[in-house]
């Protein structure tokens, strides 16, 4: 979908709003926080809302606990959890388990589309909310390794992220554009916080994840032995970009790492905040509203949000699902939109 047929997609989202306010249900909001005509007053709005975010030593849920500080106010509280990862997100949301996730764009693609590993399934119900970040996919292996490259694991014992993880889908999906299978390595599918242990204990010779850098789990192992980020570049970066609209070419740079001599070329992919379509456009628009108004916290959690802006956020409204009317809403009132 191009960029500007995705914002007329988003204006008559938003051009539907006033009949969905009217029509949504939760008495403890009616006649107060949404008036007749439309105008939501934030403070009024309550709700206990839940966000997955990703393992305890990735970049998800230290920066999700924040947002979720920040999108607490008035009414409105946002509890932060830590969870598989993206797919793990998008399938909670999608059964009622949880009502808000941070997700990849290419699961994000995947889900709404019912394809990949989410052959079969419904996801005409998720929507986004905002871009949060870039994520980078980093792989890590010992300084000393011959694994130079992405081809060069093949015959390795590999993390490859949790069962449930946008990681996993990820590395599967990389390797799978590049001729390989786990047939040609010994995966192990376990967390960042996981992978850490089992790579100090030499159980494993590389680690992975899509994420921020930096990342505490991989902090965690420079410390205790001689490590290297592993690039993604040359013919394997541009096999997964062809493949994979949603990936593109980025530059880990030295100071991200102690442990970096020089700055290693990868790719990287938006990290996006989603929900359902059920979740109710006042809460959005709140959440959103309160958000906004503490951005400085969610800034000063860790440097790949320093240049998180409402402008960031919005992204233009280029998106490859749609947004959530309350975001149309919100964002479009405030001329992001």
């Amino acid at each position: 979908m191009k960029k500007s047929a995705k914002r007329v997609f988003s204006f008559l989202l938003a051009g539907t709003l006033l009949f969905s306010l009217a029509a949504c249900g939760g008495s403890s909001n009616e006649g107060t926080a949404v008036s007749n005509d439309g105008t939501i007053d934030a403070a009024q709005v309550s709700g206990n809302l839940v966000m997955g975010t990703g393992g305890v030593s990735g970049t998800w849920y230290p920066v999700g606990g924040a947002v979720c500080g920040a999108m607490s106010g008035g009414k409105m509280n946002v509890t932060v959890q830590s969870s598989g990862g993206g797919v793990e997100n998008v399938r909670t949301i999608l059964n009622g388990e949880r009502d808000l996730g941070t997700v990849g764009a290419d699961v994000t693609h995947y889900a709404y589309n019912g394809t990949g590993d989410f052959e079969g399934e419904d996801g005409s119900k998720l929507r986004v909310l905002f871009r949060f970040s870039s994520a980078e996919a980093q792989i890590l292996a010992r300084a000393d390794s011959n694994i130079n490259c992405i081809g060069d694991v093949q015959g390795h014992a590999c993390g490859v992220g949790a069962a449930g993880s946008g990681d996993e889908l990820a590395f599967r999906t990389f390797i799978g554009l590049l001729g390989m299978s786990y047939d040609d390595i010994d995966e192990s599918l376990i967390s960042i916080a996981e992978q850490a242990t089992a790579f100090k204990d030499r159980r494993i010779d590389t680690m992975f994840t899509i994420a921020s850098a930096p990342t505490s789990g991989m902090l965690d192992v420079a410390s205790q032995a001689k490590v290297k980020l592993v690039p993604i570049s040359g013919e394997e970066a541009d096999t997964i970009v062809n493949a994979l609209g949603f990936f593109y070419p980025v530059t880990i740079t030295k100071d991200k790492y102690s442990f970096m001599e020089e700055d290693v070329e990868t790719l990287a992919m938006d990290s996006l905040m989603v929900c359902s379509a059920d979740l109710k456009a006042e809460q959005v628009y709140a959440i959103l509203d309160n958000m906004f108004n503490n951005v400085e916290t969610v800034q000063a959690i860790h440097n790949s949000m320093t240049g998180f802006t409402p402008e960031f956020a919005a992204n233009g409204g280029d998106f490859t699902i749609p947004m959530h009317d309350g975001a149309v809403k919100w964002f479009t009132e405030h001329g992001y939109l």
